[in-house]
């Protein structure tokens, strides 16, 4: 089963009408656009040589991933986020 982290929602005005718009959190406060932001400011801190590193998360089609990965797992597991 899937765990629910709750709905993001915020109030969206335009031409003088407010409404409210909502989306899942894909993790503890991270919505599914924090997470594709994250993983494009990865991949812009690759440099080319970054493709010769023996470290695999440095690499181009690794980068992003990866750090999507780290913010995931330190949502869910670090001790702000924690209740109790």
């Amino acid at each position: 089963m899937i765990p629910d982290f709750g709905d993001h929602v915020v109030d969206f005005t335009s031409g003088g009408y407010t409404t409210q718009l909502s989306c899942k959190y894909m993790a503890p406060g991270l919505t599914f656009s924090d997470l594709m932001n994250i993983y494009h400011e990865a991949e812009k801190e690759f440099k080319e040589q970054d493709n010769l590193s023996g470290n695999p998360s440095l690499w181009k089609d690794s980068r992003g991933v990866y750090a999507v990965t780290q913010a995931i797992l330190k949502a869910i597991y670090d001790d702000d986020n924690r209740s109790g």
